[in-house]
């Protein structure tokens, strides 16, 4: 039954969003970082990468899924600047103290590169599956430090290790000043 919020029609043009996307953000670094080039080999070098992009089923599958996780972390980040503006008293304090509150910029930093490293593992599962059968998990010495290494239960521990040692370190500048 169709219905007025029907947006499944949508998904056919995917391709051309994600494309746009590409040329837009490349374009948009492309001004950034190379300011000497001129501006028509910028637009030619963003086509030339959106593309590739559009060409490589992989790479756009890793964009469909690393993209919505993006938007809403820039949601929330300008939904908590918003309301952590009503508390800051000087406009040049502003930023310094909605970071500080947010816990700096390396935790956008790391939260930006576990959306990647997710975002790869979910689109590049089955190169890198350590479990597949035929994989490098077969029974040679490198296979089992790969099954070892990628474990669930080692990669809980790194994590809860990398937070203990990042916990330590806030609580002894707390208590340092």
């Amino acid at each position: 039954m169709a219905t007025l919020l029907d947006v499944s029609l949508l998904k056919f043009f995917l391709p051309a969003f994600t494309f746009l996307f590409i040329v837009i953000l490349s374009y948009a670094m492309f001004r950034v970082i190379l300011k000497d080039l001129d501006d028509r080999a910028k637009w030619i070098a963003s086509v030339s990468l959106g593309l590739i992009a559009l060409f490589s089923g992989s790479a756009i599958d890793l964009i469909n899924f690393i993209t919505p996780w993006f938007v809403v972390i820039m949601v929330f980040l300008v939904l908590v600047f918003m309301s952590l503006m009503f508390w800051t008293t000087k406009p040049e304090e502003m930023q310094k103290d909605i970071l500080s509150a947010l816990g700096g910029i390396n935790t956008i930093v790391i939260i930006g590169i576990l959306i990647v490293v997710l975002g790869i593992s979910q689109v590049f599962g089955p190169v890198f599956d350590p479990y597949a059968p035929g994989g490098p998990a077969e029974r040679t010495i490198g296979g089992e430090t790969i099954r070892t290494l990628f474990h669930p239960r080692i990669l809980g521990a790194i994590f809860i290790l990398i937070v203990a040692a990042f916990a330590i370190q806030r609580i002894t500048d707390v208590t340092a000043k």
